[in-house]
């Protein structure tokens, strides 16, 4: 997995040591998440910029856009509100789990 130079001096920036961390274990947290949630297709976004983020396709609930974070206080925020919000007037999200600082949410395709 190729991951731009760009992505990993942003997450040092932002999140210093710990972002330097998580950026190390970032292939380990991608196969938990794709176990966990029984992704396949994965192919991720040209545009990461703080957050890892990847297309797959799930049993469950067709094409997703997975969202794979430093854990931090406004990453389980975004995860609150979107539960919250449960897919009225923005994603939805279908699933999150704190630990592994991953969302499963809805793919949505501009003009789509």
């Amino acid at each position: 997995m190729q991951i731009p130079e760009s992505f990993d001096d942003n997450v040092k920036r932002i999140f210093g040591e710990k972002g330097v961390a998580w950026r190390k274990n970032l292939p380990q947290l991608l196969e938990d998440c794709i176990k966990k949630w029984n992704l396949s297709n994965c192919r991720f976004s040209n545009q990461l910029s703080m957050n890892f983020i990847c297309f797959a396709e799930s049993p469950q609930y067709g094409e997703i856009a997975l969202k794979v974070g430093v854990p931090h206080t406004d990453l389980f925020n975004e995860m609150k509100a979107l539960s919250f919000y449960d897919g009225r007037h923005i994603c939805r999200c279908y699933d999150h789990d704190i630990e592994l600082g991953a969302m499963v949410l809805e793919r949505v395709t501009p003009g789509g």
